[in-house]
């Protein structure tokens, strides 16, 4: 038996909602009336055992649900048949080609353990947040929306993360299925050059009704004149990076000491917080360099179960 305690809903709204209309010119008291609600909450809800294996066939007998502290009835109960809608939030931002291609070869297997009726989106960030393809659920155009990706986006700007994720959480809150589950998975470094917020980006993945799962894409050291390692003649597209010696891309710190590439100034790197918002959220958190990352996340997204309760 499972024993779920949640102490607060983001996204539940108040159980009960009174209306008073209010009395109006000619009207007695008995024509005072109140309407009652009931507001149908959901939970997603993963488990796994001790090994961080992911726990399949479980039936709503095998869970029970507390809301603060009080012990609440399942009314609906989905299994790992449940479709669900993931929205890809690639970063393109200067060192992430890399991975990137990582993902795009990655896909043709990865998108087999989804199911037909789940779907699929794409949406890139640098320092701005473009949707590539909308919620789809055939694999041949997935795939050619990531091969998509890698032919137009020049991946030389900034990062923008926390931008990113809330808009990633307001394309999804408006897009996807309302039987669905819902599911953002971005792939970054985490070093990000605008403000970071966790309660704001906890926020709108509340409001959206989705977990963040987060592919971690690792530091990549540029010589300089040189390309990616393992990569030969290729550099950063739009020029050599300035400057001498190694340069760090990712993690944190200053990029380089002078910037991005294609951006002017000093723009300071820090950590957006990605991997504890993918935790708050319920999400994984992988390395991308891991050759089965992001079938092991689409999987993990698609082993998950929906607890519906009426909220007290």
């Amino acid at each position: 038996m499972f024993a779920l305690q949640n102490k607060r809903f983001l996204t539940v709204l108040p159980a009960a909602l009174l209306v008073f209309s209010g009395l109006m010119p000619g009207q007695d008291s008995e024509s005072i009336v109140f309407h009652s609600d009931v507001v149908l909450a959901r939970v997603d809800v993963q488990v796994v055992d001790g090994h961080n294996r992911t726990v399949t066939g479980l039936t709503a007998d095998s869970f029970q649900l507390r809301e603060d502290g009080k012990p609440q009835a399942i009314k609906n109960f989905a299994n790992e048949n449940m479709p669900i809608d993931i929205l890809l939030l690639l970063d393109v931002s200067a060192s992430m080609r890399p991975h990137v291609e990582r993902i795009s070869n990655a896909a043709h297997e990865a998108l087999s353990v989804l199911g037909d009726n789940d779907r699929v989106g794409i949406m890139v960030f640098d320092t701005t947040t473009r949707l590539r393809l909308s919620f789809r659920s055939g694999r041949a155009e997935i795939n050619r929306g990531l091969s998509d990706v890698l032919n137009v986006e020049r991946f030389n700007g900034g990062t923008h993360i926390t931008h990113a994720m809330m808009s990633a959480a307001d394309y999804v809150r408006r897009e996807a299925r309302p039987e669905a589950r819902r599911a953002i998975v971005i792939l970054t470094d985490d070093g990000s050059q605008d403000a970071r917020n966790d309660m704001g980006v906890e926020r709108a993945l509340s409001r959206a009704d989705a977990v963040l799962s987060y592919l971690h894409a690792p530091e990549i050291v540029m010589q300089r004149g040189g390309g990616y390692p393992g990569r030969t003649g290729t550099g950063i597209p739009g020029g050599t990076w300035p400057g001498s010696g190694p340069v760090i891309l990712g993690g944190g710190g200053r990029r380089g000491g002078r910037g991005y590439p294609g951006g002017g100034g000093q723009q300071q790197n820090h950590s957006a917080g990605t991997a504890d918002i993918a935790k708050d959220s319920g999400g994984d958190t992988f390395p991308v360099d891991d050759a089965s990352a992001l079938e092991d996340t689409l999987a993990r997204l698609r082993q998950r179960y929906a607890l519906h309760f009426n909220s007290s």
